[in-house]
């Protein structure tokens, strides 16, 4: 067991760690330290085998199969949700417990668990391009953090034989305790971050099992599901840009949520107030989404290796969400607001071209969080950019037109929807009207003015992995679980043509899953030999403190 000392204590805080943020450019460093994640944790408590009876049958995966035995893990949790949010919560558990069914008597000598969490680096060599497929780039790994237990079976014992294993079903319950403040699992073209559970098997040495060790590996994925301790901390609020050009119009845009899920819907609004309608020309609206993603490997390799190695590079993908021709409309005063879905996969946008690309696609990347920043060689970042396109034109007439209280006409997209209806209200919008003329400063521009510019906003959103809204979801009960088993057994003598079609239970189950459940082999807690625990606690990753 683990010792009170260390049980009751949680994750507290992180220690600094000073990673400077990678440049658009690639820089030489001359100095530097070595700081390798390479520290190990054994976090874990000892839980009864009846606490899990309850877990899911659907959440076994099969690791290992020959032809004495079987090992497989059952998971309360496929997937790991971590929510910061909760200041008395620091960790959150990973539950489960190892099976394994023999078939024919073995003698095992030793059983581990470890979960480990892996920082995987791509190494790009100074004298070549970075490119990520090239074939010079070389791949090293860094431990974020390792917890692990093992069962090892007592030796010289030869009455009892404790490592001898009968035919039956024998399980160990299990419980890792998460940090909250980890990275969560994703990819780049940078790298990943990655975690598995790892199984060790050790059969006795005189054993008839051919092989020394069995060793297999189940990957655990992790979400994050809140932004508390993100890198935007201003994400709730909205993006707002106000202005005066040149005493022709005032514009107002705006980005109302900055802090979306991968799939969510962005919004939009973007108002132009004519002053001088006859001396300029809109030309078009453009909505951009910019992905940057930063790289540093200084704090992971040493400084010799940094004089063959690219050290920090920034990569930027623009994304052209929206564009709206706005070249043939009046120059009344006008609105446009509409909502955008953020997919997964976009076309990107060539800034050097000014077009979309037809070949290469851009895949949304949640944004990282400070602590992640941290921990990680990479940094991910995004930019919500509006571009409104608008031309002075060259007419020798000065007639300023007050519109202050007249209603706008709304120009709305096909999947546009509104999302401030009582700017619809004449009264409500004279009043926003009044706000922007009295708010609105002057542009300043250079002596060197051009006919046609870009009127912008740049807002910072934070974007997060489509499953963090399942995650925010309350947990299933046990009562779901036993709903499930008795639909099961009843189905056994129901047909399902004949069930009654307003049971959402029979007709969420296929005849496959139902032959699939009746073949697993059913847990009958049969008590393992005897065995001692070993509980294994090295150094904690350095970016971990303890509470005393």
């Amino acid at each position: 067991m683990l010792s009170p000392k260390y049980s009751n204590h949680l994750i507290s805080s992180l220690s600094n760690i000073s990673l400077q943020n990678a440049q658009q450019n690639i820089t030489p460093t001359s100095t530097a330290t070595s700081n390798s994640l390479n520290s190990e944790n054994s976090l874990y408590t000892v839980l009864s085998p009846f606490e899990f009876n309850d877990i899911p049958d659907e959440s076994e995966f099969i690791l290992l199969k020959n032809s004495k035995f079987t090992l497989s893990l059952k998971m309360l949790d496929k997937v790991l949700y971590l929510r910061s949010d909760e200041s008395t919560k620091k960790v959150t558990p990973l539950r489960g417990y190892l099976c394994i069914y023999v078939r024919k008597p073995i003698r095992l000598s030793k059983i581990k668990l470890e979960l480990n969490g892996k920082l995987a680096i791509k190494l790009f060599p100074i004298d070549s391009q970075p490119l990520p497929n090239s074939p010079n780039v070389k791949e090293i790994f860094s431990s974020i953090f390792s917890q692990s237990r093992s069962w090892q079976y007592k030796k010289n014992d030869k009455v009892l034989e404790s490592d001898y294993f009968a035919k039956g079903s024998f399980t160990y319950p299990f419980q890792f305790l998460i940090p909250n403040l980890i990275p969560e699992s994703m990819s780049n073209i940078f790298g990943s971050s990655n975690y598995s559970i790892t199984v060790t098997v050790t059969p006795y040495k005189s054993s008839l099992l051919t092989q020394d060790q069995y060793i297999e590996k189940l990957p655990i994925q992790i979400v994050q599901c809140d932004t508390e301790f993100g890198s935007i901390s201003t994400t709730v609020s909205d993006a707002l840009s106000l202005g005066n050009w040149r005493n022709l119009l005032y514009y107002k845009m705006v980005v109302s949520n900055r802090q979306l899920t991968i799939g969510e819907y962005l919004k939009v609004y973007v108002k132009i107030l004519p002053i001088n309608p006859s001396k300029y020309k809109l030309k078009s609206i453009k909505i951009f989404l910019d992905q940057i993603t930063e790289y540093n490997i200084i704090p992971f390799i040493s400084e010799n290796d940094q004089k063959h190695f690219h050290n920090r590079l920034s990569h930027t993908e623009r994304i052209l969400l929206d564009t709206i021709d706005i070249e043939t409309f009046e120059n009344q005063t006008e609105n446009w607001e509409f909502d955008y879905q953020i997919p997964k996969l976009h076309k990107r946008y060539d800034i050097q071209d000014k077009k979309e690309s037809n070949k290469i696609n851009v895949k949304i990347i949640p944004t990282t969080s400070s602590v992640e920043n941290k921990i990680c060689h990479f940094k991910v970042t995004h930019q919500i950019k509006i571009a409104i396109r608008v031309e002075e034109l060259s007419i020798d007439e000065n007639v300023i037109t007050d519109e202050s209280d007249l209603i706008s006409t709304y120009s709305m997209r096909s999947r546009s929807q509104s999302v401030d209806k009582m700017m619809y209200n004449s009264r409500a919008e004279k009043q926003d009207n009044d706000m922007i003329r009295k708010t609105s400063k002057l542009l300043q521009e250079g002596p060197n003015k051009k006919d046609k510019v870009d009127l912008t906003l740049d807002a910072e959103v934070e974007i997060l992995k489509d499953e963090s809204l399942v995650g925010k979801m309350p947990p299933p009960t046990y009562l779901d679980s036993r709903m499930i088993k008795k639909v099961f057994q009843d189905e056994e003598n129901v047909s399902p043509k004949n069930s009654s079609k307003g049971n959402s239970l029979f007709e969420s189950f296929t005849q496959k899953q139902i032959l699939k459940q009746k073949e697993k082999p059913q847990l009958n807690f049969i008590v393992p030999p005897a065995y001692e625990e070993i509980e294994e606690m090295s150094g904690l990753p350095q970016y971990f403190s303890f509470e005393t």
